[in-house]
């Protein structure tokens, strides 16, 4: 717990496709980069980097992220970090 703002080390990666792009894309692009991810040369690189591959459904990812902001939110504003 730093200044009363509860930490957690993990991060997380997400790629996203822009808006409009069509779902047929989306769904190859998803299967093309899980196959690259459960490879076993891939795993091993990731893992001497420090990840852990998770897999979350698309459809979850977004409420995920719903429930990130608000931490993260709170953490930024404690720090006094500034955009500049």
């Amino acid at each position: 717990m730093e200044q009363g703002v509860p930490l957690s080390n993990n991060g997380w990666n997400f790629m996203f496709a822009p808006t409009g792009t069509p779902n047929a894309i989306v769904v190859k692009l998803d299967a093309e980069i899980r196959k690259v991810l459960a490879r076993a040369d891939v795993k091993k690189i990731l893992f001497d980097q420090g990840y852990t591959i998770m897999e979350m459904p698309r459809e979850e990812i977004a409420e995920f992220i719903k429930g990130e902001v608000p931490k993260w939110r709170k953490i930024v504003v404690a720090s006094g970090a500034k955009i500049e």
